[in-house]
């Protein structure tokens, strides 16, 4: 991919046939695999958290379906992130293995999966194991957290060994812990709260609007793919993960403008992709989304570093996944930064009750009851 543009404008010299073929093709492929899957839909963390609390394995041969799917659209620079399918991914695994030797908890080895398999990319074992029982399991237990720690710390150690040290976003600058950077992430909470119980809202409901309008199954992931391909000159950062943006952020590159324009076009984008037939992550794209708004906050204030950038992604995946708990350790691990880990509770505690009023508890206990299912 070309060099991302740092300040909103129109590059055309970033067309290339190159991205549009990626994205129709992968369309193609994702149309065809979404045919072939249940219902026409791709099991994700919510199948996961069913089948952990219900004892219960996921539909296998649909979750390796939808790895598939997700592999094609992340290929093919679909706007999804990957924790979430790498959550379904460890869950399927180990589903698979508690099938093979019976004798293991079903619900328990599901959990362990998942969150090992978050631990080993993104290097946050301890926060993964807390995710696990928090969002997956949704209870902590001493039976549980001991068996969860050695899979999530069994996988980073692995993954460490073949990577190295993979820290996504080290943060090394020292923030006060001060009466106006607490007042500032309260506000900052409010904003969170709000914006990501529209993203929340809009994930599952582009699916329905993709079923109203009676677009065949193949056909749906042609539209995304149009879409991002007409955007791909003024805006390049929506294609894929939006992890390399995330750094440009961070380094403090991007323009004012342009980290509100990602902000707002990503809360689109990313469940225009999902509800049209790509498949990926909803992680990923709230800590875009939070980055972006917080880095925003941060050109406006001027502190010359990027403490509201991380307590934006904390907060913003925190409402999306529900696990604030585990969000708090979560954007520790990947900062190295406690003052904004302990700043992120500030926020995070703002913006979690707004979120949960709004829509629930998390995005996937929201398409669980789309689905008809209401998990306690």
């Amino acid at each position: 991919m070309p060099n991302l543009p740092t300040e909103l404008s129109f590059h055309l010299d970033i067309y290339s046939y190159k991205i549009g073929i990626a994205l129709f093709i992968a369309a193609i492929i994702a149309g065809q695999i979404l045919k072939r899957l249940e219902e026409n839909r791709p099991n994700g963390p919510p199948d996961i958290i069913l089948a952990a609390n219900q004892g219960n394995n996921p539909n296998l041969k649909d979750g390796f379906l939808t790895v598939l799917l997700t592999l094609v659209s992340l290929s093919g620079g679909a706007s999804v992130g990957i924790f979430g399918p790498l959550v379904h991914f460890g869950g399927c695994i180990s589903a698979w293995l508690s099938h093979q030797f019976k004798h293991l908890n079903k619900s328990l080895i599901v959990s362990i999966g998942a969150g090992s398999a978050v631990s080993a990319i993104f290097s946050i074992p301890i926060g993964a194991a807390i995710f696990s029982q928090e969002a997956i399991l949704r209870r902590f237990s001493k039976e549980g957290i001991f068996p969860i720690l050695i899979g999530t710390f069994s996988s980073y150690a692995l993954s460490f060994l073949i990577l190295d040290n993979h820290r996504f976003f080290p943060i090394d600058t020292l923030f006060d812990f001060s009466i106006q950077n607490i007042g500032l992430c309260i506000l900052l909470g409010v904003l969170c709260g709000v914006i990501i119980s529209l993203y929340m809202y809009l994930t599952p409901e582009m699916g329905k609007i993709a079923k109203v309008l009676k677009i065949t199954p193949e056909l749906r992931p042609l539209i995304p793919a149009l879409i991002l391909f007409i955007l791909s000159p003024m805006l390049p950062h929506l294609l894929g993960t939006g992890m390399s943006t995330i750094s440009l952020a961070l380094a403090g590159k991007l323009s004012l403008g342009l980290l509100i324009v990602l902000c707002l076009f990503k809360i689109i984008m990313t469940p225009l992709c999902l509800g049209f037939g790509f498949f990926g992550g909803v992680f990923g794209p709230a800590l875009f989304i939070g980055s972006m708004l917080g880095g925003a906050m941060d050109v406006i204030i001027g502190n010359g570093g990027a403490l509201f950038l991380g307590v934006g992604a904390a907060t913003m995946i925190a409402s999306t996944i529900g696990a604030p708990f585990a969000c708090v350790v979560i954007i520790f691990e990947l900062t190295g930064n406690y003052n904004i880990a302990l700043l992120s509770i500030v926020s995070i505690t703002v913006a979690y009750p707004i979120s949960h009023r709004q829509i629930g508890k998390s995005v996937f206990d929201y398409q669980l009851k789309k689905r008809g299912i209401e998990l306690t």
